[in-house]
């Protein structure tokens, strides 16, 4: 069983989304918040990989995130002006540009067979995770097709039956040219 691990958060580490790769499941938890930072459970499903019909992924942009993020960098030099307020102008700096990189969004789309949506989303410097799992899913959907397609496995059967009966059929005038 492999299991993959993806931040959701640049600022907040522990806010992570997981998906578990079984024989044939996947298991995926994804973190539930308040504001975005303070844990609130999580969301998991399980989704069989027979009834995985296709899966994508789309780069978004969380425009009011982005606007959240650059007021509170635009904050910073007001409370700059006072050194009592330093402390306040450093928070509002990791805020905004935790805010501001929070904002652009990777999403792994994961449609069921039934019509179904899962998602997991993560910020853009896990792009490459995500990446793996899609092809890793696009992996197993494929071996899945390959495994249920009829006219492959009666091919795969047909040539070796051929290659027994080509052996067969060698070992059959072997013993005939021996016993003259």
């Amino acid at each position: 069983m492999e299991s993959i691990t993806i931040l959701t958060s640049l600022l907040f580490v522990w806010l992570k989304a997981r998906i578990d790769f079984e024989e044939n499941f996947i298991k995926i938890k994804n973190p539930n918040s308040i504001l975005g930072f303070i844990p609130l459970g999580s969301k998991k499903f399980s989704v069989a990989i027979n009834q995985i019909a296709s899966v994508d992924s789309e780069f978004k942009l969380l425009f009011k995130n982005l606007i959240v993020g650059i007021i509170e960098l635009c904050t910073v030099p007001v409370f700059l002006r006072d050194s009592s307020t330093i402390i306040i102008a450093i928070i509002f700096l990791i805020l905004g540009v935790s805010t501001v990189i929070n904002s652009f969004q990777i999403h792994l789309n994961i449609n069921t067979t039934s019509g179904q949506l899962y998602y997991i989303s993560a910020f853009i410097f896990q792009k490459g995770k995500l990446s793996n799992i899609e092809s890793s899913l696009n992996n197993l959907i494929s071996n899945r097709m390959d495994d249920t397609n009829n006219r492959k496995v009666a091919e795969v059967q047909t040539e070796a039956l051929k290659a027994d009966n080509a052996a067969n059929t060698a070992a059959i005038v072997n013993a005939i040219k021996d016993s003259k």
